[in-house]
């Protein structure tokens, strides 16, 4: 299911505050937390209890609570850690947390993109140069979404918004299969057993946007990905995804990311990140 959040990269707001927390050895801190709260590691020694569990946290250890759960910390030995409150949404309206349980011990030693990308969070605020605040959320930003994307296609904890989306999942699934085909929303409709007006309700109110603008966002997530490799030219990307005529795949792709394809080939990567940064 990771799938989704790849597709959604570009309607994911994540609003974040972040700052070093240091505590000495003997230290307990208890209570609960309001907003959902991620603690980096950055050294020392911290024994964790959340829920029913009881985690050793160490140098490099990422732990994330969820709001109104209690927890315990004492801290071993002095320690220092990077406190970050955060809210994460799709589209600004659907609550994506709420829809999966993803707090506790956070593992990502084995993933050594989400691993990478931690450590340069980390250097934001220990290195030898200066990183505004904004520079830092990109950063925990980035972590993040790494992160929920490969937790997403594991087996989780689940509640209701979670089972919503399930019932999305033939289309969902087909979409990612056709996309090429500019099909009619009554066909993807007809395969969760809905009618056309509630499919297209239903998806909404799931992940916050239309399934026609989550085709357009695979369709261009895609063209993107072909923009990156050079290895088609606009026209045949154009063709590849379905326009029928590279002028309106053109004028998509700009509508989309506020800048032609041709534009995207010379500034890269970067300009879209800087578009986006506008928009929030």
């Amino acid at each position: 299911m990771k799938h989704i959040l790849d597709v959604l990269q570009d309607e994911i707001t994540i609003d974040s505050k972040n700052e070093i927390v240091t505590h000495k050895k003997g230290y307990k801190e208890r209570g609960y937390k309001i907003k959902y709260d991620l603690w980096t590691l950055v050294k020392g020694h911290v024994k964790f209890t959340y829920e029913d569990g009881v985690y050793d946290l160490k140098t490099g250890d990422l732990f994330l609570m969820y709001p109104g759960k209690i927890y315990q910390a004492d801290f071993v030995e002095e320690t220092t850690f990077i406190y970050s409150k955060y809210d994460l949404q799709l589209n600004r309206s659907s609550d994506l947390l709420e829809m999966f349980s993803f707090d506790g011990y956070l593992k990502i030693e084995e993933d050594h993109e989400i691993a990478c990308v931690r450590d340069l969070f980390v250097k934001c605020f220990f290195g030898d140069t200066f990183m505004s605040d904004y520079k830092k959320s990109q950063y925990f930003n980035v972590m993040m979404v790494l992160f929920f994307r490969e937790k997403i296609g594991e087996d989780s904890s689940v509640n209701l918004a979670y089972h919503k989306l399930l019932k999305l999942m033939p289309a969902i699934d087909q979409m990612h299969v056709d996309y090429r085909q500019h099909k009619s929303m009554v066909d993807y409709a007809l395969l969760c057993g809905m009618s056309e007006k509630y499919f297209i309700t239903y998806f909404k109110e799931t992940l916050g946007i239309t399934p026609l603008r989550y085709l357009i966002q695979i369709r261009m997530r895609q063209a993107v990905e072909l923009l990156r490799s050079r290895s088609l030219t606009i026209k045949e990307i154009a063709y590849d995804l379905g326009y029928s005529d590279p002028y309106n795949f053109s004028v998509a792709f700009k509508k989309h990311y506020k800048v032609a394809p041709s534009r995207y080939l010379i500034q890269g990567n970067t300009y879209l990140y800087k578009e986006k940064s506008y928009e929030h």
